[in-house]
């Protein structure tokens, strides 16, 4: 079942009451969250962003990951004429060819060279999904993976909450966390390789 932040937050306070605050709870979710995505070989994304005339620098939805981007196709609205762009870093010498590049100083910019030259045709990037943003800042957001699965965060949050006053506590829920873990891989294998790691 699909819950909110602040739905997870509530229901681990329920179950284990503790001093913490919403913050660092937060920080606790958003950093499992980020881990599980990095061990997950999860299925590509495709997002699509509209090309402005003479504008090369293209701001990245925080869930597509610069350097989990595998592709950048530019085409016209029907899908006609597509322009593929290779990865190039930033100051190298560019000509002949379409080249994108990054810059993750501002939360992830796509850069396309050349620019392109016509408003309404489509940036197709092709990605690893990723994580969205959990922050105390907006409890109403509901954690974008395993949604049928937000136990997880909570038996998580549950054990990071109890580690420093009582292990065994903490041994237990971790125990429950392994369990929906290894729920979840399994119910979701069918739709092939998932883990691209073993370890937990």
């Amino acid at each position: 079942m699909s819950m909110t932040l602040q739905e997870i937050i509530t229901t681990a306070d329920e179950d284990y009451p503790n001093t913490k605050t919403d913050t660092w709870k937060c920080g606790v979710l958003d950093r499992l969250q980020r881990r599980l995505y990095r061990k997950f070989d999860l299925p590509e994304a495709v997002e699509y962003i509209t090309t402005v005339a003479n504008l090369a620098a293209y701001n990245l939805p925080d869930y597509v990951i610069p350097d989990r981007i595998e592709g950048v196709i530019v085409t016209e609205s029907t899908g006609a004429n597509p322009q593929e762009y290779d990865l190039t870093k930033i100051g190298k010498q560019l000509s002949g060819n379409c080249y994108m590049t990054m810059d993750t100083r501002s939360g992830g910019i796509l850069i396309l060279y050349p620019e392109p030259t016509v408003t309404g045709y489509l940036i197709m990037i092709t990605f690893k999904d990723g994580p969205n943003l959990l922050s105390v800042s907006d409890l109403n957001t509901v954690p974008r993976l395993f949604k049928d699965y937000h136990g997880i965060f909570i038996n998580w949050l549950k054990a990071e909450m109890a580690r420093d006053r009582d292990i065994d506590k903490a041994n237990n829920f971790q125990a429950l966390y392994d369990e929906e873990v290894k729920e979840a891989i399994h119910d979701m294998d069918d739709a092939g390789p998932f883990l691209s790691n073993d370890e937990w």
